[in-house]
């Protein structure tokens, strides 16, 4: 631990199917072509503060996970 703050970039449960991962690829591929995002779980905190700011996140089909774009 750092003793940076954190902050985690979680969606509402239910968004992706967890015990499928196929499933979940194609909701994440149609989100991303249309655009159309899942929502947050937690709203992003302000930001203006930090003049770092690192972020880690899976690799879905070759990309970002969904969320964290």
């Amino acid at each position: 631990m750092s003793g940076a703050d954190q902050y985690q970039i979680a969606v509402p449960a239910g968004t992706y199917d967890l015990t499928d991962m196929y499933a979940t690829s194609d909701r994440a591929k149609n989100q991303l072509a249309t655009g159309e995002l899942p929502p947050l779980a937690n709203p992003i905190p302000e930001l203006d503060q930090y003049n770092l700011i690192l972020v880690g996140s899976p690799v879905w089909s070759g990309q970002p996970a969904v969320p964290v774009k």
